[in-house]
């Protein structure tokens, strides 16, 4: 097979072609200058990253035949560097510690090493993986690192530094290899790609670069991967077709749903997204990256210190925070990594994924503190209300065309001329919005059962309130209950109906109760309707739903609970 890989035809031969090491490559080359070399290092880190390589460097750099002594720049061409590249040098030997696991094998290593080299300044011993050796071989080798022979060198390799034992650790130069960033990825996979003529379009270059997990290895495989797919012009469809990782254009609409609350229209994009072989969790872990990433330009960071992304991408990502606030953006994080942890034992994962998204589009912003503090401290302020009762807001909604618009009148405590009687389409229209409303939202359906409806002249209804439910005719006020209320009325109707809530100052008047003709508003015996009306129109609470915006869940007579 006359094919060389990427990955080994483009492995880097000096400590300058290591990429993203910097912090090793320099200790080391200054080391080798001044001649302060220790007698065992241990790299440590990340799969593809270049332990082994820097390792094989070393070696070069220590028995360069160009040079009378120990160079940080070998050669590369003499036969000792031309060995150590080929891996046919005696005095550089590569250990696979998973398959020397056992303390006879570092015994017979103890015997080798005695011997001077060959051919060679130093003898080079590299034990890659060496946490699989067992613990009788680690403390069979505490001696010869603690003393080794002055022309031998042991550079071990490993995954889990977590395993070494520390009697060892404290015996070794130990260097942790970082994962490779996303922007010197790109660059050195563009840079490879230049020089073998391949074309590479700058999305598919991240996207193969965020694929590889920091790993130049990985990437260069994957570069060979989608080469061997489409050709040696790139492009984004084939890194999607070959590496399942998740289009620009699939993913954006899966976040712009997301943004504007649409449930639905999430669940379709990830339902398309997932249709089309994308991994459900590495779909989820993309939206942990996403939401963390607005969180990042939403702190107002630097986007280059601390987003490892392509500045068009980054622009992106800005105009998309710039409409989300930050508590939504936590409570987004905490939903898809709370999601993500909940995948791994789902039985069925993408209804996991599913639910999570449901859960995102209902999250809207929360008040600020210092803000409902301000009104706390402003109704304080107020004093008692003044004896007249002040005038009252009503709200009407109109229902037409694709949504609903708002209007704000007031009126004062004289109510005007009662409207016109309710006309029977309107009756039978309202008597539906309310069965729908009772099944689709229980606590609004009980506020709206202690109003009476009225006609309030051609298509409108009018619900009204009297003194001792004025609560609840706030709570059908609110923006989101009105707007409810429209859009179940045009869908039942077809047509443009007003929907208007009135406040009536003195007692119930007559009218048709709200639930339906001839039957009381509420179920509850009288005096458990006083219980509750009483509750609503306590000072205290109608406060507490003034300032923080919540909604009345139960009302309990504590008198009655208490034995």
């Amino acid at each position: 097979m006359s094919y060389q890989i990427l990955s080994r035809k483009y492995r880097p031969q000096t400590f300058a072609e290591v990429v993203g090491q910097g912090h090793v490559t320099r200790t080391l080359s200054n080391a080798i200058a001044s001649n302060r070399l220790a007698q065992a290092y241990l790299f440590s880190g990340p799969r593809g990253v270049g332990k082994t390589t820097t390792a094989r460097i070393i070696a070069k750099a220590l028995n360069c035949m160009a040079f009378p002594a120990p160079t940080s720049t070998p050669c590369g061409a003499c036969d000792s560097c031309r060995d150590v590249t080929a891996g046919a040098s005696m005095d550089v030997l590569e250990i696979d510690g998973a398959s020397n696991t056992g303390v006879d094998n570092i015994r017979d290593l103890r015997e080798q090493v005695k011997y001077v080299p060959l051919q060679s300044r130093y003898k080079v011993y590299i034990i890659d993986e060496v946490h699989m050796l067992s613990n009788a071989a680690f403390n069979a080798l505490l001696k010869t690192l603690e003393e080794p022979p002055p022309h031998l060198l042991f550079i071990f390799a490993t995954t889990e530094a977590q395993k070494i034992l520390p009697t060892i650790l404290s015996r070794c130069q130990h260097f942790h290899f970082k994962r490779v960033g996303r922007l010197e990825m790109i660059a050195q996979i563009n840079q490879i790609a230049a020089k073998e003529g391949i074309t590479i379009g700058e999305r598919a270059l991240s996207l193969v670069a965020k694929a590889s997990e920091g790993s130049v290895r990985d990437a260069l495989s994957l570069v060979d991967q989608v080469v061997a797919y489409g050709g040696a012009e790139v492009r984004e469809e084939d890194v999607v077709a070959i590496l399942g990782v998740v289009d620009r254009e699939g993913f954006a609409t899966l976040t712009r749903a997301i943004r504007d609350k649409d449930a639905a229209g999430a669940i379709a994009a990830v339902r398309a997204l997932l249709d089309h072989g994308h991994d459900v969790k590495l779909l989820c872990a993309d939206l942990v990256e996403y939401v963390r990433h607005l969180t990042m330009l939403k702190l107002g960071s630097d986007p280059a210190a601390v987003i490892d992304l392509p500045k068009d991408e980054v622009d992106e990502l800005a105009a998309a925070a710039a409409s989300l606030e930050l508590d939504e953006l936590q409570r987004l994080f905490a939903v898809f990594t709370q999601a993500q942890e909940e995948i791994r034992f789902a039985f069925y994962p993408p209804f996991t994924l599913e639910m999570a998204l449901v859960k995102a589009t209902r999250i809207v912003p929360l008040e600020p503190i210092e803000r409902l503090v301000a009104r706390v401290e402003a109704l304080r302020a107020g004093g008692a209300p003044p004896a007249r009762e002040p005038e009252r807001r009503v709200q009407t909604t109109a229902v037409s065309g694709a949504a609903p618009t708002a209007t704000v009148s007031t009126v004062g405590r004289d109510a005007p001329t009662p409207p016109p009687a309710l006309a029977p389409d309107i009756e039978n229209l309202w008597q539906r919005a309310m069965k729908r409303a009772m099944d689709e939202k229980p606590h609004l359906g009980s506020y709206l059962e202690a109003g009476r409806v009225r006609g309030g002249g051609g298509d409108e209804v009018v619900l009204e309130y009297d003194s001792s439910h004025v609560v609840f005719g706030e709570m059908v006020s609110k923006e989101e209950n009105r707007a409810y209320i429209a859009r179940l009325l045009r869908d039942l109707s077809q047509r443009d109906v007003a929907f208007r809530v009135s406040a009536s100052p003195g007692p119930a008047r007559e009218g048709r109760p709200a639930g339906a003709a001839g039957r009381t508003p509420h179920r509850e015996s009288p005096s458990r309707r006083q219980v509750v009306s009483e509750a609503m129109a306590h000072p205290l609470v109608k406060e507490a739903l003034d300032v923080f915006g919540g909604e009345v869940m139960e009302v309990k007579d504590m008198k009655r609970a208490t034995p």
